[in-house]
């Protein structure tokens, strides 16, 4: 009897994979693209592409933003070798996290010709940043479909001769809540982002003094 992971691994792959997992340091904001796509490969037949970042990549990303911000058509790509494909796929699915990471689709060679639709979900792509990343919004009009996560998503709809939509990300409530039987409170105090430096070392001196969870 052929188990379902056997089966699957038996199957021509469908879909494309394409991450930026070995692109972008571990940040942990980044945690949940990268357990999305683990999820996907365990359900789906999966060919996953992720490529390295070349010796040269901060300085020619540089450069392409700087010139994505008058320019449409993305003239220098990030420093990454050309991908070229050498298989049929159902669907190409991608997540983008900024703006700028839409570029680095540019290495990919012969696209619409192997993938029958492609897919991209993008994380943090504001109406605002159609002015500061045009090369990166000409690039999104590569795909069939376009995800976005934020819900002001409509002005996309004017410049994307594509299908817009929007798709919120989503947690294993059930999973993570804890109820019921809550553990006690381990963290007393959190701070993400920009911070008051006056008050970031008067709790540093708390957490020293009085035991705080900082």
């Amino acid at each position: 009897m052929i188990s379902n992971k056997e089966e699957k691994q038996n199957l021509r792959p469908r879909i494309l994979l394409y991450s930026e997992r070995n692109l972008y340091e571990r940040e942990v904001w980044r945690c949940p693209f990268y357990e999305f796509e683990n999820i996907l490969q365990e359900i789906d037949s999966v060919d996953l592409l992720a490529p390295s970042r070349t010796r040269w990549y901060e300085d020619r990303l540089r450069v392409s933003l700087r010139l994505g911000n008058y320019l449409k058509t993305p003239i220098v790509s990030p420093g990454i070798a050309p991908i070229k494909l050498d298989k049929d796929y159902d669907a190409f699915f991608t997540v983008i996290e900024k703006p700028g990471e839409a570029l680095n689709i540019k290495a990919i060679k012969g696209l619409k010709d192997r993938c029958k639709t492609s897919i991209c979900w993008v994380a943090e792509f504001y109406a605002w940043n159609m002015k500061t990343h045009r090369s990166s919004l000409e690039m999104l009009k590569e795909f069939d479909h376009v995800f976005f996560m934020a819900s002001n998503y409509q002005p996309f709809n004017k410049v994307l001769p594509v299908e817009v939509r929007y798709l919120a990300a989503g947690v294993d409530t059930l999973r993570f809540c804890p109820y019921p039987n809550p553990p006690e409170r381990c963290i007393d105090v959190l701070s993400i982002g920009r911070r008051s430096e006056k008050k970031h070392k008067a709790l540093l001196r708390l957490a020293r003094e009085e035991g705080l969870f900082y």
